[in-house]
């Protein structure tokens, strides 16, 4: 099994069909995640087409889509396409983003985003303390925002950026950061389900989030979750209900594992009945759980093929 985002057959294509061509397994199940809502028949559409493309050249190997709504498995189910309403936010580790440490709170809020417009950061400018973590990609038609989003919101605090220097932090550092936070912003229109939401929940904050399309409210519940008008003014009156409300943060993160749950035991559903993974009788799903994760984690970015035969 293996398990990759739908843009890794677009932008690493010439190196998956290098290892494809090489694997000596006779079968195998290629389970394609979705990084954006696939709601509109032209998206849908557009993974179809590529999808029958890699069948053609690869028929021993089966497909599988995996999408973040169930409005979405129907789509491509309509299309002739197997897929599965299976949540990439599933697969984060609880492990990694938890309330193992015991961090003090600094800041009222924190939106978890990389810096381009479809994030909508101006949204949070009226938040008076604010933690800002990012993923600087370097796209040049998006240098302009970026430049404006950094003397917009000047006051917030930015975890990635020492002076004007960026880096990179491991979801250690991120989690970490969160827990620096009392409240979790979700402020893009569409997007994917937003990774940061889940990793939000598992580290016990509430959530403030405008409406969207794409799936991250899969995971949200009104008891944890406000969602407001897409406007500073309703973003920062949204972060300090959410204060006041003074939630439980372990209550939170426990709702929020119980519905990851509900995703993981579909995806095993589905590998049983497609006999990718064999396991034996009376095998307890949270330890299959935990031996996918660990196998796959390096195929996630394609980074490592060397044990994909023994997947």
């Amino acid at each position: 099994m293996v398990y990759l985002r739908e843009f890794h057959l677009r932008n690493q294509s010439n190196e998956i069909h290098k290892h494809l061509k090489s694997l000596r397994r006779s079968s195998a199940t290629f389970l394609v995640s979705l990084s954006w809502s696939h709601h509109s028949e032209s998206v849908v559409l557009r993974l179809v087409r590529e999808l029958r493309e890699w069948r053609e050249k690869y028929p021993h190997f089966n497909w599988v889509v995996l999408t973040n709504t169930k409005e979405e498995a129907l789509n491509f189910q309509q299309q002739g396409q197997a897929s599965e309403w299976v949540h990439h936010n599933a697969f984060v580790d609880p492990t990694v983003f938890s309330l193992q440490s015991k961090v003090k709170k600094k800041w009222d809020a924190v939106y978890n985003a990389a810096l381009s417009p479809y994030k909508r950061h101006e949204l949070a400018r009226e938040v008076k303390s604010l933690g800002l973590i990012t993923y600087d990609f370097g796209l040049v038609n998006e240098r302009e925002y970026r430049e404006n989003i950094r003397k917009d919101l000047i006051r917030a605090h930015w975890f990635n950026y020492v002076g004007k220097a960026y880096r990179y932090l491991s979801e250690e550092e991120v989690s970490r950061a969160h827990l620096q936070c009392r409240v979790g912003l979700c402020l893009s229109a569409e997007e994917g389900g937003m990774m940061a939401s889940i990793q939000y929940l598992l580290a016990g904050l509430p959530v403030v989030t405008t409406p969207s399309m794409g799936g991250r409210d899969v995971f949200f519940d009104p008891d944890y979750v406000l969602t407001v008008e897409a406007s500073p003014e309703a973003v920062a009156s949204g972060v300090q209900e959410m204060i006041r409300r003074n939630l439980d943060s372990e209550w939170i993160r426990q709702r929020s594992l119980e519905k990851m749950k509900v995703h993981q035991k579909r995806l095993l559903n589905m590998l049983r009945r497609l006999s990718a993974v064999e396991y034996g009788e009376g095998v307890d799903d949270e330890q299959i759980w935990v031996n996918l994760l660990e196998r796959n984690r390096r195929v996630w970015t394609l980074g490592d093929w060397s044990d994909l035969n023994g997947v």
